[in-house]
């Protein structure tokens, strides 16, 4: 054998077999093995959660107390502001009003020396009068009694104007205040000069400065001197019980005796009350649970509400009152009608 042939001698009567063996693998040698290392980020360790559980809710039952509801107070529309035209017109009525009544005075004023007996006297230019002492008094007082309500008048007109607070409704009263100031004064007068204030004098005896000015400050301070008059008046015709007037000018207060029905079925088709008292009027509103409802004026004692579905639909409770507006009326206590199941 050489170079990796092997010769295998034959079997008898076959020719020989030559066998070729390949020459040895060269093993190479290994490649150098690249390392590479890598080197990890620091681990960053998260702070732990923190886990905040929601508030339970609390659930708290509150229980309605039962009370009566509030009064309804009527809204009274206020009266529109005074406008500038009315303003100008007052203004100028206070303005020429204090110097005509200031003129009289002194066309009526006594002079000295002057006879008693009738004289002429002739009041701006057209307006002839013959008036005597007597006469000429009685005039100074009821002059004088206008012009200490014009005072009055004047004031309160200057600072309702200058805080801007004037009001249309109050037109009249300016305008009748200075002659309410002279019939009072006038009434006054007749009064001290009957004795029954002091003792009687006759003209000649007054004073006229001392009369014109209790003429004055009757005509200013008019309350004050109606309530003298009262008094007067009280102990001259005193009685043991005043007669009640039936058309008085304040509301009574209504009072409720009764209600028909007392109790009502929830849905039932009653839709009214027939509510009996006192002291009804004409414009008397009866309140389910503090709410006006459609109310009909049948007489003084009696008044008949008209309900609505609403009032109905439960079981409850309906607090009846009747209210009577103003001037004066007022509030009826509450009388109760049951709601039950049908």
């Amino acid at each position: 054998m050489s170079n990796g042939t092997t010769t295998i001698p034959p079997e008898p009567g076959l020719p020989a077999v030559t066998t070729t063996t390949p020459p040895p693998l060269t093993t190479a040698p290994p490649l150098p093995t690249a390392v590479t290392t890598t080197t990890a980020p620091p681990t960053t360790t998260r702070p732990p959660l923190t886990t905040t559980a929601p508030p339970t809710a609390t659930t708290t039952t509150t229980t309605a107390p039962t009370t009566t509801p509030p009064a309804v107070t009527p809204s009274i529309t206020p009266a529109p502001p005074l406008k500038w035209l009315g303003r100008t017109l007052l203004g100028a009525y206070f303005l020429v009003l204090p110097l005509a009544l200031i003129y009289v005075v002194y066309k009526l004023w006594p002079r000295t020396g002057q006879p008693t007996t009738e004289t002429k006297t002739t009041l701006f230019g057209f307006l002839h009068l013959n008036v005597d002492l007597e006469m000429r008094l009685i005039l100074l007082v009821a002059t004088v009694g206008a012009l200490g309500s014009f005072i009055h008048a004047a004031t309160s007109f200057a600072d309702f104007v200058g805080n801007r607070r004037a009001s249309s409704s109050w037109n009249w009263w300016y305008i009748l205040r200075p002659f309410i100031g002279s019939v009072l004064a006038t009434i006054f007068y007749f009064v001290i000069r009957g004795g029954l204030l002091s003792a009687g004098a006759t003209g000649q005896d007054v004073s006229t400065f001392g009369i014109t000015a209790v003429a004055g400050l009757v005509g200013m301070f008019a309350k004050q001197a109606t309530d003298k008059l009262a008094e007067l008046f009280d102990d001259l015709f005193k009685t043991d019980k005043p007669e009640a007037r039936g058309d008085k000018l304040t509301n009574p207060a209504p009072v409720v005796t009764g209600i028909e029905p007392p109790k009502m079925k929830v849905g039932s088709g009653q839709i009214s009350l027939d509510v009996h008292g006192r002291d009804f009027v004409q414009k008397s509103e009866v309140r389910i649970n503090g709410t006006n409802r459609v109310t009909t004026f049948v007489n003084s004692t009696k008044l008949v509400a008209t309900l609505i579905p609403s009032d109905l639909t439960a079981p409850s409770e309906l607090q009846v009152t009747v209210f009577n507006p103003p001037p004066g009326g007022g509030l009826s206590e509450v009388t109760v009608v049951i709601v039950d199941q049908a």
